[in-house]
């Protein structure tokens, strides 16, 4: 790191500083085959090889500490290490794919009681390391839902920053901004609204807004321009997802 300043200064050899494996997080053996076939099909960037930038220090550090914890195990399950993939957004902020387990019955039993009650993914789902980015199944990815945001306002840029994690086969997206849920249960998207049109890249639209809030209309195009799906209302309230987003 000195040398990228362009300064110079004696070095003195040291015994290297001994350096202890990561924590393993979960047993692969453990995991028996297909178990997160639901994620992988839609998602190719957790198809490709592991390589070393996905395997990010902090990010393992932060994933060993929450094993270790019964409530964060108990409510979201286990994270598969070996799946752990990294994409970039065009700010060249690095986002990561942590895919995980639903969680067990054992764990479930280590849970305190006052978080027995609390409704929790018993699906396999997938995190992505941005803003308020929740877990997401392969039913809230399909459904538009997968996204998360960082507000401009602790920071010095231009807007708020979004991403959104889409399937495979989905290139460029448009989407409209959705209106308050206040609203509802009147339509939430804003009729007449420009639409922000993001293209995909390794599963991911990421952009910046200052009036961008939250999806309502939403219309995903193919690699060859041709319309591949349209959601009337990603933040709609209705089944099979349920809860206003």
């Amino acid at each position: 790191m000195v040398g990228a300043y362009g300064l110079q200064q004696s070095v003195i050899p040291t015994a290297p500083p001994s350096v202890s494996p990561p924590p393993v997080l979960v047993r692969q053996a453990a995991i028996r085959p297909g178990a997160m076939r639901p994620l992988t099909s839609i998602l190719g960037v957790l198809r490709r090889p592991q390589s070393a930038a996905d395997r990010d220090p902090a990010l393992l550090a932060r994933l060993a500490a929450r094993s270790r914890d019964p409530v964060a195990v108990g409510l979201t399950g286990t994270p598969v290490v070996s799946l752990i993939r990294r994409s970039v957004t065009p700010w060249g902020q690095g986002i990561f794919f942590t895919p995980y387990l639903p969680r067990t019955r054992r764990q479930f039993a280590r849970l305190p009681a006052r978080f027995r009650q609390v409704t929790v993914v018993h699906q396999v789902s997938v995190t992505f390391s941005v803003g308020s980015g929740p877990a997401a199944t392969p039913a809230v990815i399909e459904a538009g839902r997968a996204w998360g945001s960082e507000s401009a306002h602790a920071v010095d840029r231009p807007g708020d920053r979004f991403v959104f994690v889409l399937p495979d086969g989905v290139a460029k997206v448009a989407l409209w901004n959705a209106r308050s849920i206040a609203a509802h249960p009147r339509p939430l998207v804003a009729p007449h609204s420009p639409p922000v049109i993001v293209s995909v890249h390794r599963n991911v639209a990421a952009f910046e807004s200052r009036t961008f809030r939250s999806p309502g209309h939403e219309v995903w195009y193919g690699p060859t321009g041709t319309v591949v799906k349209r959601i009337a209302n990603a933040s709609s309230c209705v089944p099979p997802l349920g809860a206003c987003c």
